[in-house]
């Protein structure tokens, strides 16, 4: 099973607060592109989860003032949502959930392998929690799409789950465009 993963959060660096996760269980060489254009997820096996930012406060994570201004320039409906404040849960149980929602999980994969796993692994190890992935299951969606040149749909950017939508379809787009007909575990 992959999982495409993608946060919000209130700055760059690890150990800043996170506002939302979310993420999409799928299959690579399955059609997500009109799911994409009408942003219809209700046949797709979802995770999406707002974050109390005080519970993140509460362990030490932190705001990045750039950070902070930046979303004061993003799109008020995206803005909204990100920053809305029910259905906030605390950063353990959201962990916790994560991390059973996870289970079946085989390759993981975010927009960038430097941000988004980084920002979860402290934040679970932050509440004294595990995550499911491994180094080798960890894989980049930002270097296939260069490597192939598709431009992932936008619709509703920095929405944590409509960006692993976006982000499946784009992935699924170059998966055809390089001819990658299957993943093959890494041998060590």
């Amino acid at each position: 099973m992959h999982i495409m993963i993608d946060i919000e959060t209130l700055g760059i660096d690890p150990g800043s607060i996170i506002l939302t996760i979310g993420a999409i269980k799928f299959d690579p060489w399955a059609d997500y592109w009109s799911k994409a254009q009408t942003g219809d997820m209700d046949e797709l096996d979802t995770f999406y989860r707002r974050i109390d930012t005080e519970s993140c406060s509460d362990v030490g994570m932190t705001m990045h003032d750039p950070t902070v201004k930046w979303w004061s320039e993003q799109a008020p409906e995206v803005t909204a949502e990100a920053f809305a404040e029910e259905n906030r849960k605390p950063l353990s149980e959201v962990c916790s959930d994560l991390y059973r929602w996870c289970s079946n999980g085989k390759y993981f994969w975010a927009n960038g392998s430097y941000f988004d796993f980084p920002h979860l692994e402290h934040a679970c190890r932050a509440v004294g929690k595990g995550h499911r992935w491994s180094f080798w299951q960890v894989m980049d969606h930002r270097t296939i799409i260069n490597l192939s040149g598709v431009k992932a749909p936008d619709k509703l950017k920095h929405h944590a789950l409509y960006d692993c939508l976006n982000q499946i379809v784009a992935l699924q787009q170059s998966f055809k465009q390089l001819n990658i007909t299957e993943m093959r575990k890494p041998k060590f």
